[in-house]
């Protein structure tokens, strides 16, 4: 099983819109994929650090690449989801 943890700055003012967003398109988007075991998303406790993350849980990285294509290593963003992000990170782990 495949790891692949996404992390993004919200911009500022913007919490409370990105994550309702955060759950109603990029949680979906993620979890309607073949070979998409699970999805979780987190918020942070102090909103000064506006940091959230979305986990998810893969098959495979050829699952990962099935679903999301040649650039499956990159972040893939919703449309209309680009105006909240000034910042984002993709890790990919193997379970162990």
């Amino acid at each position: 099983m495949i790891i692949r943890l996404f992390r993004v700055t919200v911009r500022n003012g913007m919490s409370a819109d990105f994550e309702r967003d955060f759950s109603r398109i990029s949680k979906s988007f993620i979890a309607g994929l073949p070979g998409v075991q699970a999805v979780h998303i987190a918020k942070p406790t102090d909103l000064s650090d506006p940091q959230y993350m979305m986990i998810s849980l893969w098959d495979s990285y050829a699952a990962i690449e099935a679903a999301l294509g040649a650039h499956w290593a990159e972040a893939h963003i919703p449309a209309g989801m680009e105006k909240y992000i000034s910042a984002c990170t993709i890790e990919h782990l193997e379970q162990i």
